[in-house]
């Protein structure tokens, strides 16, 4: 969801609304994983839960994207804040990496387990975005996508990180599922 990628882009007050209707979405997305996160409960399958969390961390990927390209179209094009702004950039550009490339491992992870064509295009609806926070970030653009959200997979979360090797065991090596090697990003990244 790019608020500003169609002909007639939002502004405003419209604008305002669909970000805070994005950022309340969040967070009914997050309660959502915590009522799910117990499957006894719930009754939900591992690949629900994990289905639901790589909702989540698409819907929060979106609120820090749309967030992030708000303040960018708002500042000065100064060369001094210009020079102030790319040390920044990182940092600003990192939460909505994190969220997005955590969505990607996940839905990568739940296609190959589950062979269900419909992740593919959640992948495939992420890439862009991957991409562009890639740039905005000051990362190497050589590096593959599938590199780059190992890299930034949100790892803290440990429940999502013991049912995805549940669902695939080969999910954060450097070999892929037939052996072959997986680029590392770490000598990519540009300083």
């Amino acid at each position: 969801m790019r608020l500003d990628d169609a002909k007639g882009a939002l502004t405003g007050a419209a604008r305002q609304q669909v970000l805070s209707r994005l950022n309340k979405a969040v967070k009914h997305a997050r309660a959502a994983v915590a009522v799910l996160a117990d499957p006894v409960d719930a009754g939900a399958s591992d690949s629900d839960v994990v289905e639901l969390w790589a909702y989540y961390y698409t819907l929060a990927g979106d609120a820090d994207f749309e967030k992030q390209s708000r303040t960018e179209s708002k500042q000065s094009s100064s060369d001094a804040r210009r020079a102030e702004d790319t040390a920044s950039s990182k940092s600003r550009w990192h939460k909505c990496l994190v969220a997005y490339s955590t969505a990607r491992v996940v839905y990568s992870t739940l296609l190959r387990s589950t062979a269900r064509e419909v992740f593919k295009d959640a992948i495939a609806a992420l890439d862009p975005a991957i991409r562009y926070a890639v740039y905005q970030s000051r990362l190497s653009r050589s590096v593959s996508v599938d590199a780059v959200t190992r890299e930034y997979f949100d790892k803290d979360n440990g429940q999502l990180v013991a049912v995805l090797e549940q669902l695939d065991p080969d999910v954060f090596s450097e070999t892929g599922p037939k052996g072959e090697f997986i680029e590392c990003v770490r000598p990519f990244i540009v300083h």
